[in-house]
């Protein structure tokens, strides 16, 4: 099969590799979308950092080169050993893998598992033709999703995920820094859990611009010192979430 296989920093090909060989606890599925990740560009500017290239990956047992790809969805060609997921059945698969044994595990915290790795990074992914996929990671797709809305669910989770550990209430002003994938993705899960005031800040341009059509209620640009962004907002935020991954936010 083909598939994109990383070999280290700015080398990545087009191979033929295997076809994976599931275990009993996993699916084969078919892959219909696959999406870039801001993840993938830095391992493939910078890496490897996650990508087991050199070494064998300590939870997976990858070594070597990696095909990669951790946002991807598909159909189940090859049912796990229990049947859980039958062939045929459309799946969005999670990027990270846990063991379910673990202390971290029984205490529901899955995603520091002590073995925890995460497909695309640590083990073969998504952006190949087909990829072995533990059951645990993969959900069932409602029949009205199309392939392409689909496609986003792995990054829409990390959104709602950020929204709801944000713990806002009805009435709040939230800053959020950053209108990029996830930051529009939380932007976007907000208005689902409170109703609130939300001032966005991103560089002036598209990004921001779409944070308004998102439901933004104010657009700042990064232009504006701390004092002034104070002042537009009416006073401190109630909740504050930094999406831009910009060095040094955290210290302002």
């Amino acid at each position: 099969m083909r598939a994109a296989v990383y070999h280290g920093a700015g080398d990545l090909r087009i191979e033929e590799v295997p076809e994976p060989s599931p275990s009993a606890d996993e699916a084969l599925v078919r892959v219909v979308r696959s999406g870039m990740c801001g993840t993938d560009a830095t391992e493939w500017r910078s890496g490897p950092i996650a990508f087991p290239v050199h070494h064998r990956h300590p939870a997976s047992g990858h070594q070597g080169p990696l095909v990669i790809g951790h946002e991807f969805v598909g159909e189940v060609v090859q049912a796990d050993a229990a049947g859980t997921l039958p062939v045929g059945t459309r799946v969005a698969s999670g990027a990270g893998v846990w063991c379910g044994a673990c202390d971290r595990c029984r205490e529901g915290r899955t995603n520091i598992c002590r073995r925890y790795y995460t497909l695309g990074l640590n083990a073969p992914g998504g952006m190949a033709e087909l990829v072995a996929v533990p059951v645990r990671a993969l959900t069932p797709l409602p029949d009205d999703i199309g392939w392409d809305a689909a496609g986003l669910a792995q990054p829409t989770a990390v959104g709602l995920h950020a929204a709801r550990r944000a713990g806002v209430r009805d009435g709040d002003r939230v800053l959020l820094i950053g209108t990029g994938a996830i930051g529009s993705f939380v932007l976007a899960a907000l208005p689902s859990l409170a109703r609130t005031e939300i001032t966005a800040v991103d560089l002036p341009g598209a990004r921001l611009e779409r944070a308004g059509r998102l439901g933004a209620s104010r657009l700042l640009a990064t232009d504006l010192d701390d004092k002034r962004v104070l002042e537009e907002i009416g006073g401190p935020a109630d909740v504050v979430i930094e999406a831009s991954g910009a060095p040094g936010q955290l210290d302002r």
